[in-house]
Parts: C-alpha cells; structure tokens; sequence
C-alpha cells in the first residue's frame, strides 16, 4: 500500500472514530472541547490542591493529538503534534515534560493513541502554584493547572 492511501486511511479512521465517539476518538485523544485541545492532570489528584513534604512533586497525565499536525507512526511522542510543557508560576521555573503515545491498529490500520505526559517539578516551601500546557503547530492548546503545597 503507498504512502498515499495509507494517509487516506488514516484520515478516514479518524474521522470515523470523532463520529462514532461523540468527537472523542477511542481514548478521547482527538476530543477538542469548544475548538481547543486539552491536557489534564491525573496525578497525584483530581483535586485541584495537593499537599507533599518533599522538595518536588511527579506529574503526570493526557493530552490531545493534533488533528492537522500529527504523523503516523513512528512511536515516537513528537508523532501527535503537540508539546506539553509546566511551569510553577511560583517560582517561574518550566520545562518540557516527557511524552509518550501508543501506536494502535484499525483493521490492519495504524493510529496513534493514548497521549500521555510526565514530569518532576521542583517546589518550594508554601503553595506552588503549577501548570500544564499542551498546544500544537496550529495554535490549539490546552492547560490544566493544580496547587501543590510543600508543608
């Protein structure tokens, strides 16, 4: 099959699975909530404050995939499109996180899913306020944000 088809077939899976999953593609990588991509926190907390006595705190979460930036499939996490990064607005310290994604398969098809992100962000004493921003080439971005308080 050449290259052609396949980015056919690709394209064809992907709007096939944001019809049939109500916009969400089968993880909810390809959901954009009102024009925009995501990114969520799942750990430590779904909560918005957390509280820790060590001097960093790991992050981690998902994030969307880019609808018009991504590529497929190398494995490799710069395949989605999108660079999710942190910042303590604290102390005005950010970073890159590390990104991983799976490669899935559609009838013999491969796509990408499951976006996922991770990262150690430093913290000082008092409340460290964190967030996490996810955007593509195009402009979509998302943040999510949380309140970690290093006692």
């Amino acid at each position: 099959m050449d290259k052609i088809m396949k980015k056919v077939i690709c394209i064809i899976l992907f709007l096939y699975f944001s019809a049939s999953c109500g916009g969400g593609g089968v993880n909810g990588d390809y959901e954009f909530r009102n024009g925009n991509g995501w990114v969520t926190i799942e750990y430590p907390t779904t909560e918005p404050t957390f509280s820790t006595n060590d001097d960093s705190i790991y992050l981690s979460g998902r994030a969307f995939i880019s609808p018009t930036h991504w590529r497929c499939c190398s494995g490799s996490a710069e395949d989605t499109g999108v660079k999710v990064t942190w910042e303590n607005k604290t102390t005005n310290q950010g970073g890159d996180t590390y990104q991983s994604v799976q490669i899935c398969n559609f009838l013999g098809t491969p796509y990408l899913c499951n976006h996922r992100w991770s990262a150690t962000v430093p913290l000082v004493y008092g409340n460290n306020y964190i967030v996490i921003t996810a955007i593509d080439l195009g402009g979509l971005s998302g943040k999510d944000s949380i309140t970690v308080k290093r006692e």
